[in-house]
């Protein structure tokens, strides 16, 4: 059952090195001193059939950011700070049980079982998230401070589990890096990638994923780097969110769309837009309680993000 993610801190910029001869490397690496902003919209739609059953579930968040990039200190180490500037969440559930929370806004709870969530989604966006990476790139240090955490509720902190633990976000935000093909390539040029999406308290898509170098294209007087990527394997995993609820344990799923465009600043060494559509539905089983339970999962997702 797909539960509700927490997008605990940003995406990573994503980053390129310089042109070198015609050839490119898609490859992050550390940006100058300065900030940008970060927009980012996530979409889910669910569909889980259980026993004959139908049950419709969809999840929204729409957040800006500002990140500040520091000097490099006296080891050459470059600190990454961000902050939410708007920060919203909508999640429906099945009979019409709705949760939504805008932090430039009032979150009133509404007596339904989704009002516990209001004081974290308070927390998270008042969060700071900080990456720190080494001379060479490689991420060396990644938290999360978000005061009001431990004034939680037990569901409420049950649900965010270890989330927030930097040790699991700094392993997290260094595969991301690692993930990336490091060898230069030229236009028309096509590469096979393993690609993780991970969408929070455990959930996790492990999808196989071909990529192609498609040139430059001019937007808003930049020269862009546009790749494409198309998914053609995906494998589903979840354990339980909280003790006793339902873990997914097998997945055969079907992509039916799964496709991805990334656009490259090279001169910032940043990308400035990202779009993932992800839809695939197939056969699930769900453990509960050391029982099986066959199910179908029908989910579609959509990410866009932009960073200027």
């Amino acid at each position: 059952m797909f539960k509700r993610t927490f997008f605990q801190a940003l995406t990573l910029a994503l980053l390129i090195a310089p042109l070198a001869s015609a050839q490119i490397i898609i490859k992050p690496r550390v940006e100058a001193p300065g900030s940008f902003e970060t927009n980012l919209h996530f979409k889910v739609k669910q569909t889980l059939s259980v026993m004959g059953q139908d049950i419709d579930t969809a999840s929204m968040r729409k957040v800006t950011a500002k990140t500040d990039v520091s000097k490099p200190d006296s080891a050459g180490n470059v600190t990454y700070s961000s902050k939410y500037t708007a920060f919203e969440n909508k999640i429906s559930l099945p009979g019409g049980v709705e949760l939504e929370f805008d932090s430039n806004g009032e979150n009133t709870p509404q007596g339904t079982q989704l009002d516990f969530i209001l004081p974290l989604l308070e927390a998270l966006s008042k969060s700071t998230t900080t990456i720190v990476h080494n001379k060479n790139g490689d991420i060396v240090k990644m938290e999360v401070d978000a005061e009001g955490l431990d004034a939680l509720d037990a569901q409420a902190k049950a649900m965010l589990g270890g989330e927030l633990d930097g040790d699991i976000l700094k392993e997290k935000a260094q595969n991301q890096i690692d993930e990336f093909n490091d060898k230069p390539v030229n236009i028309g040029d096509s590469w096979k990638s393993e690609t993780t999406l991970e969408l929070g308290q455990g959930t996790v898509f492990e999808m196989t994923s071909s990529q192609k170098y498609l040139g430059t294209i001019q937007q808003d007087g930049k020269t862009l780097h546009q790749v494409e990527i198309k998914y053609t394997e995906v494998d589903f995993e979840q354990p339980a969110a909280t003790p006793g609820a339902a873990a997914v344990t097998e997945s055969d799923l079907e992509i039916i769309e799964g496709t991805s465009t990334l656009l490259f600043d090279a001169e910032k060494g940043r990308i400035v837009t990202s779009k993932i559509h992800l839809e695939v539905k197939g056969e699930i089983t769900l453990t509960i309680a050391d029982m099986d339970l066959p199910a179908k999962l029908a989910l579609e997702i959509t990410i866009n993000q932009t960073n200027k």
